[in-house]
């Protein structure tokens, strides 16, 4: 599979390193937990920056292209989420899942539903949480950092860079998902052998 990770990190030992998270947790881990969060479009890493970290300008940060083997990867049941997963009280529940698929060293990565858009899941635009104390992280094929557009987005007389333009395309295209062909996930992504699934 294919992922990116968008950081302000440009040394890729830093970028996947997880200990940003273990100091300021996210969704799906808990606090003194390292994890690594990526995407499988730019467009989403993009909008999880945006959301998660509360920025008003990209500047500085790069996007890293990731590949995994599919059989390093374990999604998470879906259906076993409550109805309250996305809110703030929702990330105990998510982040209990996610501490079993930790525990369990199952899997490199864990594929979760991004709660910024939901609605993106079955369309293959997901996020993925990697652990980056796998005994298989080695096996991550890790490309060139690709730098963001420099020009501050909000700013700059440029206000709607290559990059910000297409993710606001991104964004707006989720109103429109019915007509798009859904992408499948990898096969075990697909398996029974869910996370929370029993």
């Amino acid at each position: 599979m294919q992922l990116f990770r968008v950081t302000r990190r440009h040394d890729p030992a830093a970028a996947f390193d997880g200990f940003g998270s273990a100091s300021s947790p996210g969704r799906w881990n808990e606090r003194s937990r390292r994890a690594v969060y990526t995407s499988t479009r730019i467009p989403l890493a993009i909008l999880e920056v945006i959301v998660q970290a509360g920025t008003t300008s990209l500047d500085g940060y790069v996007a890293f292209p990731v590949e995994i083997p599919d059989a390093l990867l374990t999604p998470l049941d879906r259906m076993r989420l409550s109805p309250l997963w996305r809110t703030f009280p929702g990330r105990d529940e998510c982040r209990a899942f996610a501490e079993e698929w930790r525990v369990g060293k199952t899997s490199l990565g864990l594929i979760v539903p991004s709660a910024v858009l939901p609605e993106a899941y079955p369309f293959g635009d997901v996020n993925v949480v990697l652990d980056p104390e796998h005994p298989d992280i080695s096996k991550l094929k890790i490309g060139a950092p690709i730098a963001l557009d420099e020009i501050d987005r909000y700013d700059s007389p440029v206000r709607y860079s290559r990059t910000w333009s297409a993710t606001r395309a991104y964004a707006a295209s989720i109103a429109s998902m019915r007509s798009r062909v859904p992408v499948r996930l990898p096969a075990r992504a697909r398996s029974s052998s869910s996370i929370a699934s029993s």
